[in-house]
């Protein structure tokens, strides 16, 4: 199971996921961003710099708050990719979808 770390700056909400995503947590994950935009966040940045791996169900998760942010006209960022995470994201095309950065200050700044 996952470990899920909240920090808010400025309008941003950073969540960041300590563990692999995988069925089960792509609920937690869900969960999370939706009661973040109902708090007022106007963008999700996923920092994913302690996950190895996301399962079809985690990249589900990832399509419905993207989904999300776009309704809403607010923005969906991820960041710290691991290598197989890129890869991923790259065979799905979800690269050309969804803001892919270095680092959370990278995706501050592009705000």
């Amino acid at each position: 199971m996952i470990r899920l770390y909240t920090e808010k700056i400025d309008n941003n909400v950073i969540i960041s996921i300590d563990g692999d995503i995988e069925f089960d947590d792509s609920i937690r994950i869900d969960n999370v961003i939706q009661n973040n935009f109902v708090n007022g966040s106007k963008n999700i940045i996923l920092n994913l710099k302690n996950c190895e791996y996301i399962d079809n169900f985690g990249l589900g998760s990832l399509v419905k708050s993207l989904q999300l942010t776009k309704q809403n006209k607010r923005k969906f960022m991820l960041c710290n990719l691991s290598q197989d995470c890129k890869e991923i994201i790259m065979m799905t095309m979800l690269y050309k979808q969804i803001q892919i950065f270095n680092n959370v200050e990278d995706c501050i700044s592009s705000v």
